[in-house]
Protein backbone atom coordinates (compact mmCIF):
# COMPACT_ATOMS: atom_id res chain seq x y z
CA UNK A 1 0.00 0.00 0.00
CA UNK A 2 2.76 2.52 0.62
CA UNK A 3 4.19 1.93 -2.17
CA UNK A 4 0.75 2.17 -4.20
CA UNK A 5 0.63 5.62 -2.49
CA UNK A 6 4.50 6.78 -3.10
CA UNK A 7 3.99 5.75 -7.11
CA UNK A 8 0.76 7.79 -7.34
CA UNK A 9 1.68 11.26 -5.63
CA UNK A 10 5.03 10.75 -7.99
CA UNK A 11 3.09 10.04 -11.11
CA UNK A 12 0.47 12.51 -10.70
CA UNK A 13 3.49 15.01 -9.74
CA UNK A 14 4.97 13.76 -13.03
CA UNK A 15 1.43 14.26 -15.15
CA UNK A 16 1.15 18.12 -13.87
CA UNK A 17 4.71 19.27 -13.66
CA UNK A 18 5.11 17.91 -17.26
CA UNK A 19 5.35 20.79 -19.08
CA UNK A 20 7.70 22.72 -16.67
CA UNK A 21 9.89 19.94 -16.79
CA UNK A 22 9.99 19.44 -20.17
CA UNK A 23 10.98 23.12 -20.32
CA UNK A 24 13.93 22.86 -18.33
CA UNK A 25 15.10 19.69 -20.41
CA UNK A 26 14.55 17.35 -17.47
CA UNK A 27 13.85 14.30 -19.40
CA UNK A 28 13.09 11.65 -15.98
CA UNK A 29 8.98 12.56 -16.42
CA UNK A 30 6.83 10.02 -16.61
CA UNK A 31 4.93 10.93 -19.39
CA UNK A 32 8.23 12.19 -21.39
CA UNK A 33 9.24 8.62 -20.99
CA UNK A 34 6.00 6.88 -22.10
CA UNK A 35 5.85 9.24 -25.03
CA UNK A 36 9.74 8.24 -25.84
CA UNK A 37 9.35 4.52 -25.11
CA UNK A 38 6.25 3.66 -26.81
CA UNK A 39 6.11 5.88 -29.60
CA UNK A 40 2.95 7.70 -29.14
CA UNK A 41 1.67 10.97 -28.85
CA UNK A 42 1.38 13.45 -25.98
CA UNK A 43 -2.30 12.49 -25.36
CA UNK A 44 -1.91 9.22 -25.43
CA UNK A 45 1.07 9.52 -23.14
CA UNK A 46 -0.58 11.48 -20.46
CA UNK A 47 -3.93 8.68 -20.87
CA UNK A 48 -1.39 6.07 -20.21
CA UNK A 49 0.16 7.98 -17.14
CA UNK A 50 -3.35 8.34 -15.47
CA UNK A 51 -3.64 4.63 -16.32
CA UNK A 52 -0.80 4.33 -14.31
CA UNK A 53 -2.04 5.85 -11.25
CA UNK A 54 -5.33 4.83 -11.58
CA UNK A 55 -4.23 1.49 -11.50
CA UNK A 56 -2.26 2.06 -8.48
CA UNK A 57 -5.04 3.42 -6.75
CA UNK A 58 -7.26 0.06 -7.40
CA UNK A 59 -4.75 -1.42 -5.61
CA UNK A 60 -4.52 0.86 -3.09
CA UNK A 61 -7.92 0.25 -2.24
CA UNK A 62 -8.40 -3.41 -2.68
CA UNK A 63 -5.42 -3.81 -0.31
CA UNK A 64 -7.39 -1.61 2.07
CA UNK A 65 -10.52 -3.53 2.05
CA UNK A 66 -8.11 -6.15 2.71
CA UNK A 67 -6.93 -4.43 5.82
CA UNK A 68 -9.64 -5.86 9.31
CA UNK A 69 -9.49 -9.37 7.49
CA UNK A 70 -5.84 -8.93 7.71
CA UNK A 71 -5.45 -7.40 11.01
CA UNK A 72 -7.85 -10.31 12.51
CA UNK A 73 -5.36 -13.27 10.60
CA UNK A 74 -2.62 -11.55 12.73
CA UNK A 75 -4.39 -11.54 15.68
CA UNK A 76 -3.64 -7.98 16.44
CA UNK A 77 -4.67 -6.02 19.10
CA UNK A 78 -6.92 -3.45 19.52
CA UNK A 79 -4.32 -0.76 20.00
CA UNK A 80 -2.64 -2.20 16.86
CA UNK A 81 -5.07 -2.49 15.07
CA UNK A 82 -5.90 1.41 15.51
CA UNK A 83 -2.10 2.08 14.51
CA UNK A 84 -2.88 -0.02 11.48
CA UNK A 85 -6.13 1.87 10.31
CA UNK A 86 -4.18 5.53 10.96
CA UNK A 87 -1.28 4.78 8.86
CA UNK A 88 -4.14 3.85 6.05
CA UNK A 89 -5.83 7.04 6.59
CA UNK A 90 -2.76 8.47 6.65
CA UNK A 91 -1.73 7.11 3.18
CA UNK A 92 -5.37 7.88 1.84
CA UNK A 93 -4.92 11.98 2.80
CA UNK A 94 -1.31 12.22 1.32
CA UNK A 95 -2.26 11.09 -1.61
CA UNK A 96 -5.63 13.17 -2.01
CA UNK A 97 -3.60 16.05 -0.14
CA UNK A 98 -1.13 15.72 -2.79
CA UNK A 99 -3.72 15.92 -5.75
CA UNK A 100 -5.59 18.73 -4.15
CA UNK A 101 -2.44 21.06 -3.72
CA UNK A 102 -1.05 20.24 -7.37
CA UNK A 103 -4.52 21.13 -8.80
CA UNK A 104 -4.73 24.51 -7.00
CA UNK A 105 -0.90 25.92 -6.16
CA UNK A 106 0.67 28.44 -8.58
CA UNK A 107 3.11 26.10 -9.05
CA UNK A 108 1.65 23.90 -11.36
CA UNK A 109 -1.50 25.98 -12.32
CA UNK A 110 -0.39 30.10 -13.28
CA UNK A 111 3.38 30.57 -12.17
CA UNK A 112 4.76 30.01 -15.37
CA UNK A 113 4.51 33.59 -16.53
CA UNK A 114 6.38 34.90 -13.73
CA UNK A 115 9.23 32.37 -14.70
CA UNK A 116 12.04 34.33 -16.78
CA UNK A 117 12.41 32.62 -19.90
CA UNK A 118 15.89 31.59 -19.77
CA UNK A 119 17.64 29.77 -17.56
CA UNK A 120 16.29 26.30 -15.77
CA UNK A 121 13.08 27.54 -14.59
CA UNK A 122 13.18 26.75 -10.76
CA UNK A 123 11.93 29.35 -8.41
CA UNK A 124 15.16 30.43 -6.64
CA UNK A 125 15.63 34.10 -8.06
CA UNK A 126 11.99 34.85 -7.12
CA UNK A 127 12.75 33.64 -3.31
CA UNK A 128 15.84 35.33 -3.42
CA UNK A 129 17.24 32.27 -2.27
Amino acid sequence: MRQAAIDVTFMCNDVYSLEKEEARGDMDNLVLVIEHDRRCTRDQAVDQARGEVRRRVERFLELARQITRLSAQLDLTGQERSAVDMYVEIMSAWMSGYHAWQTQTLRYTGASHMLPHTGPGYFDPLLGA
